[in-house]
């Protein structure tokens, strides 16, 4: 486990001075993937008849966001993780 884990950081040792070595170099264009998206900006966007759905426009892309959707499966999440405690008398009532 050991010599792997030395093998992983001699690895990443190796990359980060190839990249500050083609940085020096000028190989390497900081952060252009998003160089054109300084007039974009976020956007926010109401979607549907509801109030509940709306869209964000980013640089990433468009996400789209159904609250009453989130809210259900929040729910459905919270007692799947932690399941309601019934009394003894209503776990027999239950299981009659």
């Amino acid at each position: 486990m050991t010599r792997k884990l030395e093998e992983a950081l001699n690895e990443l040792d190796r990359i980060l001075e190839e990249v500050i070595r083609l940085k020096k170099e000028g190989g390497i264009d900081e952060m252009n993937e998003f160089e054109n998206t300084k007039d974009e900006g976020t956007k926010i966007e109401n979607i549907g008849d509801g109030d509940s759905m709306f869209c964000v426009k980013t640089p990433l892309g468009r996400i789209e966001v159904d609250m009453e959707e989130f809210e259900a499966a929040k729910t459905r999440a919270r007692e799947i993780v932690n399941p309601p405690q019934f009394s003894k008398g209503r776990e027999m009532t239950r299981e009659f």
